[in-house]
């Protein structure tokens, strides 16, 4: 039987014996692996090359709604914004209600800002997350939302149905007070 002990696991420099006397089972203390040293994926069958997971994070961010990617910052009664970081992979989600718009320049794009990490530049826009969202005025299509290239912000487009075309979505499409927005999304960093 495994003793319960307060120590954290060194993997790196301990022996297998060290390791099993100091071992855990209550949950009381973290595994620590020295820099360079994670969990090694390298015994997956047609790779010929190890892969090591040695980044994990989980963590919140504050979304803001702006008129420009560095422009006047509207405010909400409620903001949430939750992600988890595996390796180059963030999952991300938002939640905004009640957002006011006041001071902001009505005909602008929406942009929503700080994204916990830049999206990978790779010189284009990545994917379409659907926003879901509620008091907004009438739009041709559904609303979707796309990170920027090297950038820790997204900008709001309107699908056009009518057209088939994208175009902007803009702040005067937003009830000020009133509106609701929810993303979720995957995306890579650097």
């Amino acid at each position: 039987m495994l003793k319960t002990v307060s120590t954290q696991l060194a993997l790196a420099s301990d022996t297998l014996s060290e390791i099993l006397a100091k071992g855990n089972t209550s949950g009381t203390s973290n595994i620590v692996m020295d820099a360079g040293y994670g969990i090694d994926f390298s015994a997956t069958a047609g790779t010929g090359t190890s892969e090591l997971l040695d980044d994990y994070e989980e963590g919140t961010w504050t979304p803001v709604v702006r008129d420009a990617a560095a422009g006047n910052a509207a405010t909400a009664v409620a903001v949430v914004g939750i992600y988890t970081k595996v390796g180059r992979t963030v999952t991300f989600e938002l939640t905004m209600t009640n957002v006011n718009t006041t001071g902001l320049t009505a005909g602008n794009g929406i942009y929503i800002t700080g994204l916990p990490y830049a999206k990978y530049n790779d010189g284009n826009m990545f994917g379409s997350y659907p926003v879901q969202r509620n008091a907004f005025s009438s739009t041709d299509g559904m609303l979707t939302a796309s990170i920027v290239g090297g950038q820790s912000y997204m900008r709001i487009f309107n699908e056009l149905v009518s057209t088939a075309g994208t175009a902007n979505a803009l702040v005067s499409q937003i009830t000020s007070g009133a509106a609701e927005i929810n993303i979720c999304g995957i995306y890579q960093t650097n």
